[in-house]
């Protein structure tokens, strides 16, 4: 059921124009330069349900982190969270519901003090068979 989320996540988001280039969080090739997005799906501990009709459902976390020039303020953050909001939050594509998105201002990036990152993230339900 794990795999059917993340598929169906990366198949709604590759059908989808989004508002940056976006990769997967462990993408390792060549980049363009920021601003970009990097994106995971986290699955939240405990959080698989059987309801009364034995119908499965996980729920997670789709998070996109946000890499753009430092120096720039949060206008870049909130205008792309923005765009990702009108995409996702509290839609219903296929089986996965998305409900209110956060935004956490995370600072200078540790590994390139070049770039700002902020959190982008939209908690989901995966409704399975």
């Amino acid at each position: 059921m794990f795999a059917e989320a993340v598929s169906t996540i990366y198949s709604t988001i590759a059908s989808t124009t989004m508002p940056l280039p976006t990769y997967p969080w462990d993408f390792q090739g060549q980049r363009v330069a920021a601003p970009y997005l990097m994106m995971m799906v986290r699955f939240l501990r405990g959080k698989q349900v059987i309801d009364y009709s034995r119908n499965k459902s996980l729920e997670g976390l789709l998070i996109f982190s946000h890499f753009y020039p430092t120096g720039r303020g949060q206008t870049p953050a909130t205008t792309v969270a923005t765009a990702l909001d009108v995409i996702f939050q509290d839609k219903k594509l296929g089986n996965l519901q998305f409900y209110a998105s956060s935004l956490s201002d995370l600072g200078q990036d540790p590994s390139d003090r070049t770039l700002t990152r902020t959190d982008y993230s939209i908690p989901f339900k995966f409704y399975g068979a």
